[in-house]
Order: C-alpha cells, then structure tokens, then sequence
C-alpha cells in the first residue's frame, strides 16, 4: 500500500521521469521491500512484482538482490536469536506447543534435532528431506499462497531457528529461489518485451 500510495502520489511515469529521481525514489521503496521480504506473514512478492510490472525487467536484478538479502536477514534472525526469548514471546501470544518445541531443540546437536523433528516420519522419508532440504526451501519459496505457511520471511526464519541448514547453503537457496520470476521478466526484457 505504501508503494502504491508513494507511486501515485508522485505521479510518476517511468517513461518520461529523468533516471536520477526514479532511482531516488527507489531507494525507500527497496528499504521497505527488504524489510517485508524478511517478515513472516507477509506476501512481499507483491512488491516485486509490482516494480517488474512498473520498470519493466530491468529491475529484476534489483530485486532478486534485494529479496534474497532480505530472507537471508530473517535466516539468519532465526538462527541466532535466543531461542529461551523467542519461547517466552510465543508463550505471550499464547501459544504452547511451539515455545515447547523451540526450549527441546536448544540443547540438541544437528542429528538429534533432525531426530525429534521426524518422529512418527518413515526413515527413508526423512533421509530424502535432509538430503533434498535445500530445494525444499526453493520449491516452498515459490509455491503460490505460502503466506499461509510464513510467507518467505516466516520460511527463512524457521529454518534458522533450526539449525539444520548451513548460512551458504541457505543463501544460495534463496537466491536461486526468488530467481524464476524476475529471471523471467529480465529475458523479456532483453529480447524487448
């Protein structure tokens, strides 16, 4: 809403406006795209899109950039916040089982966590999620309506909470993840769609 209302407020044509305001005026814009893209919750994309349909696929290493900085930021929130306040944060909301879950993994290594996560889970099931676990989060990353389950944000965030992904291998991830829809507009783009 923010974006649309600062568009439209300024009324600004990306045909005829000189380069150097629009790109002044895009700096706020990516800041709050950076920030929603790192949200739970959130459906961020909306922005992104919004800019693609706007400049056009020009902007579409911009946004990759952006969007991948920002679940990278929420990963890594995830990964090293206290997990005894996150516990007392959800047991504010009300919440019971997950400020639970989150004080048991705390003291577990990698292969324990992994274990009490997939209780109940055949063990061949479970040995092809951790070893596809990376284009796990790409696939959740695109699935149209994820919002529901975090939206990025909430996806990045919870897999840092964790512990079971490597900071690399996450952020390769989430680049490669939020790349299909821009990478789709950037070609239009260079062919002159």
């Amino acid at each position: 809403m923010l974006g649309n209302w600062m568009f439209s407020s300024l009324r600004l044509d990306a045909q005829s406006a000189s380069t150097l305001p629009i790109i002044w005026l895009l700096v706020p814009v990516f800041i709050i795209y950076f920030i929603t893209s790192g949200l739970p919750f959130v459906p961020s994309s909306e922005i992104g899109f919004g800019l693609l349909i706007i400049f056009g696929g020009e902007m579409a290493p911009m946004i990759v950039l952006v969007s991948s900085a920002g679940l990278i930021t929420s990963f890594l929130v995830g990964k090293y916040v206290p997990k005894r306040r996150l516990a007392r944060l959800l047991e504010w909301f009300g919440l019971e089982k997950a400020p639970n879950f989150l004080i048991q993994l705390q003291g577990m290594s990698p292969q324990e966590k992994l274990d009490h996560m997939m209780q109940g889970v055949s063990k061949s099931f479970a040995r092809s999620l951790m070893t596809y676990r990376y284009l796990g989060i790409m696939a959740l990353l695109n699935i149209p309506g994820n919002a529901v389950i975090g939206g990025g944000g909430g996806i990045a965030f919870m897999a840092g909470v964790t512990g079971l992904f490597s900071t690399k291998g996450f952020a390769i991830s989430a680049f490669l993840g939020v790349m299909p829809y821009p990478l789709f507009f950037f070609v239009a783009w260079l062919l002159g769609y």
